[in-house]
């Protein structure tokens, strides 16, 4: 609860400290310096005002957008939740952080767009994991299976 000193307990103030904490991170890489976010006045503040500079360094985003690829995430996704977040905590976000990488034509697409890419890289990606689950499943049964009889003497 270091992040409320100073603050009443209210709904809205665990609201926003998680929101701080878990909301706009998810799956993402954190950089914030948690040390000086606690020393500040107020660390609730700090921590979303760091939370807002994070997904506004350009840097940031990419190297961002790298890990995420690698855990299996799409561009569409990224950029998705890129835009969601500028949104929430109310940033201009602009595409210069995927300029000249496999994120920019994900990036360059309005928000209605991105998310229909998205919809279909998700159906995309079951489509691929339940074919490759029957593959699988076909395989383990041939490996389980008896071995055919010799053939009989001529």
């Amino acid at each position: 609860m270091e992040l409320l000193r100073g603050r009443p307990l209210t709904s809205e103030n665990m609201s926003r400290a998680l929101a701080a904490l878990y909301g706009g991170v998810g799956a993402n890489l954190d950089p914030r310096n948690w040390g000086q976010i606690l020393a500040s006045p107020d660390p609730l503040a700090a921590a979303e005002d760091a939370l807002k500079k994070m997904y506004q360094d350009p840097a940031y985003l990419l190297k961002n957008a790298e890990s995420l690829i690698d855990k299996g995430y799409t561009a569409n996704d990224i950029v998705l939740t890129y835009k969601g977040l500028s949104d929430k905590l109310a940033f201009k976000l602009t595409t210069t952080w995927a300029a000249e990488s496999r994120f920019a034509e994900a990036a360059s697409l309005a928000i209605e767009s991105v998310k229909e890419a998205a919809n279909k890289d998700q159906v995309t990606k079951n489509s691929t994991t339940s074919e490759q689950i029957a593959r699988e499943q076909v395989r383990e049964q041939e490996a389980l299976a008896p071995p055919p009889p010799p053939p009989p003497p001529p």
